[in-house]
């Protein structure tokens, strides 16, 4: 086992990502490689004769790990596929840079596939057999990720690696003060092409660069950003993507915004058969312009084994009010859906849902279609009015034929909630309620301005990361760390109570317009591997003659405009992220975890 250090750097998503087995037989013996150069200076007394430069040692000195040791007689330092991989006999063994101006790095910024916003959390490694990474990878389904039992099946241990901070900054190399790599890991090979993989989740791409020994070997974002299409070629950005289901609805365009991440067009296709990344259904209740020829969402949520397709699904604000749909017109989202989503986000799928669409967090009264049935508690449908007592109660002049019969007697019905069978995954938010039901259709205008919160490790890294990328085109001033300006037109959803184990990110005075929470909800936070993401935020702008508002959805994402992230896109991007990598609580700390 292999610790890492260095509470300052965000360690604990290496083994959310990747978890890294270690090394057969153990990592070199670093503790006594001293700082150094530049490669250009005479070797060392005790290095090796290859290296950088004329005459840069190659030698460690010290004890290696198969019992041999190097002399400090200029012999090699033995290298063998057992302890070192194919990366060190492909390339040069670890240099000694003793006396040298710099020890051997690996540096640079990891960003999305349009090269223009960074990502935290990747991590970037050297692959011990890059034969091993192959790219794309199959669609596989959605997968039980724990950070902490994930088992890395991908290739292996990677002989050096870093996770990038909140700017996409990496560094991999030796440790000048401490004689460590700065991940805990192994040092860097050297040579003209060794492999580098950029990897969070399942976006992944593998480039090929050269490193020069004790210099800082930066490397350009055009090798460093995620890849924007599925292929083996990692040097043209393309590499593997998740599969990521889109229902688009009438109010927003998250096809847009994956369009502006930088995903090639060829990745947009259509329903579950589509060959693209990116699988996109049509909502019922929405009114698209042209031709659209996606399947309707309801097929993806039907059943669970549909869902489990996906590693993410996307669900768009549809533009009507969800509570008021479900389980009173044609079964658009049924009490049968509901539990499919229950049931596919405990089996580790990751589900992004905006606005309306709160419908699959909010209480759900399944339909009472026995009129005989007896002894059982009353429910309210949500559309039903506060006189459905008298229905109960027989009086033969009431009218409630959208209301639940009820046959038998009820007591105190008016003064009972309305929902009083639990919500799917748990209380995890109070909903704003208008007229006794829940009613996010008010809105509060725009711009507004939401407080990060900042109180556990992801939210701190998310109000940093903000302040670091493209400012919006839309407003005017830079918003101070820990603030983020809302430009489109807010009608929130949920109040600002939001439920243990909910862990809110964004919100205004009296609202929430984000929250997080783990799924299955009452499993220990070890065994949570699906992830909930609930916002009230748009891609588009809420003005439609805005010069940010999407035209309503056609058959292809071709119409979406293409302009600077506005503040709500960046925040729905780095929930993307945040989504793809493997299931870990909100209040882990980011301080030293073992690499398995």
């Amino acid at each position: 086992m292999k610790r890492v250090g260095s509470a300052s750097r965000p360690r604990i998503l290496v083994v959310c990502l990747l978890c890294f087995a270690p090394l057969a037989g153990g990592a070199c013996n670093q503790a006594s490689v001293a700082a150094g150069g530049n490669g250009s200076g005479t070797g060392s007394s005790s290095g090796g004769t290859s290296g950088g430069g004329s005459g840069g040692g190659s030698g460690i000195i010290g004890p290696l790990p198969d019992g041999g040791s190097s002399t400090g007689s200029g012999s090699p330092m033995v290298c063998d596929a057992t302890h070192y991989g194919v990366m060190f006999t492909k390339g040069e063994c670890p240099h000694d840079c003793s006396g040298q101006a710099s020890n051997t790095y690996i540096s640079g910024k990891v960003y999305d596939p349009a090269g223009k916003r960074t990502i935290y959390g990747a991590v970037v490694y050297i692959p011990s057999n890059p034969s091993q990474v192959v790219d794309p990878m199959p669609f596989a389904g959605v997968q039980c990720a724990t950070c902490a039992n994930f088992t890395y099946a991908g290739p292996p241990v990677p002989q050096a690696h870093a996770v990038t901070a909140p700017d996409g900054s990496f560094k991999i190399g030796i440790d000048p003060s401490t004689g460590m790599d700065w991940a805990g890991g192994n040092p860097v090979p050297v040579g003209s092409d060794i492999s580098l993989v950029i990897q969070i989740g399942k976006w992944r791409r593998m480039v090929t660069i050269p490193v020069v020994a004790c210099r800082d070997n930066q490397v350009d974002k055009s090798l460093t950003s995620l890849p924007s299409s599925r292929g083996p070629d990692g040097q043209n950005g393309q590499g593997s993507l998740p599969r990521i289901a889109i229902s688009v609805g009438d109010a927003d365009r998250l096809q847009c915004l994956f369009k502006r991440m930088g995903i090639a067009d060829s990745e947009f296709t259509s329903g579950p058969t589509g060959t693209g990344a990116i699988n996109l259904y049509k909502d019922d209740t929405a009114d698209f312009t042209g031709t659209v020829s996606w399947p309707s969402s309801t097929t993806l949520w039907d059943t669970a084994a549909h869902l489990k397709q996906y590693d993410i699904v996307m669900l768009g604000c549809q533009g009507s009010q969800s509570t008021q749909r479900s389980n009173k017109d044609s079964g658009v989202i049924s009490d049968a859906s509901k539990q499919a989503m229950v049931d596919y986000a405990n089996a580790g799928g990751k589900i992004f849902a905006e606005h309306y669409q709160q419908t699959w967090l909010a209480s759900f009264p399944p339909l009472k279609t026995d009129p005989a049935k007896t002894g059982v508690p009353c429910f309210k449908n949500p559309i039903c009015t506060a006189d459905m007592a008298t229905v109960c109660t027989g009086n033969s002049n009431a009218v409630a034929d959208s209301c639940q019969p009820c046959s038998f007697s009820c007591t105190n019905l008016a003064a009972a909630p309305y929902y009083t069978s639990s919500a799917p995954f748990g209380e995890v938010a109070s909903w704003v309620t208008a007229s006794g039901v829940i009613d996010a259709s008010g809105s509060i205008g725009s711009p507004n301005t939401g407080t990060i919160n900042t109180g556990f490790p992801s939210g701190a890294a998310f109000a940093q990361w903000l302040t670091l990328q493209p400012p919006s085109p839309a407003v005017a001033t830079a918003d101070p760390q820990g603030s983020i300006t809302i430009e489109s037109e807010m009608k929130p959803a949920a109040t600002a109570t939001i439920n243990p184990p909910a862990t809110p990110w964004i919100s205004i005075p009296g609202y929430a317009d984000y929250f997080t929470f783990n799924t299955p909800v009452s499993a220990a936070q070890d065994s949570q591997c699906g992830r909930f993401a609930y916002t009230d935020v748009h891609v588009a702008s809420g003005l439609e003659s805005g010069p940010y508002y999407d035209p309503k959805p056609s058959a292809s994402p071709s119409n979406c405009l293409n302009h600077e992230f506005l503040n709500q896109e960046k925040a729905i991007e780095f929930m993307i992220f945040d989504l793809s990598h493997c299931t870990i609580s909100d209040s882990n700390s980011l301080g030293g975890i073992t690499i398995q």
